[in-house]
């Protein structure tokens, strides 16, 4: 039996490509309303004292995301790097 798995790619204007992988950022804490705009694109969940954003992201991506977790004085918890299919 064969499997085939999609990596999602985005192609580079000088011929390379960028894998995205699904991540997890949790920071202690809620999102005001500057938070919440701050990170609109993700998939944002409270669960008790911490908060989650999911999203598709490659890695300029990432540190992007991270530069505005620092950026708005939040709590870096924990980051997860997501199995394919998970959320």
């Amino acid at each position: 039996m064969t499997y085939i798995v999609r990596v999602p790619v985005t192609i580079c204007p000088d011929g390379g490509d960028v894998r995205t992988h699904r991540y997890k950022i949790t920071i202690s804490g809620g999102l005001g309303e500057t938070g919440r705009e701050a990170f609109r694109d993700f998939q944002i969940e409270r669960n008790g004292t911490n908060t989650m954003l999911t999203g598709e992201l490659d890695q300029a991506g990432l540190y992007g995301a991270l530069n505005r977790v620092q950026a708005l004085g939040l709590e870096l918890v924990e980051l997860s790097r997501l199995a394919d299919g998970t959320s």
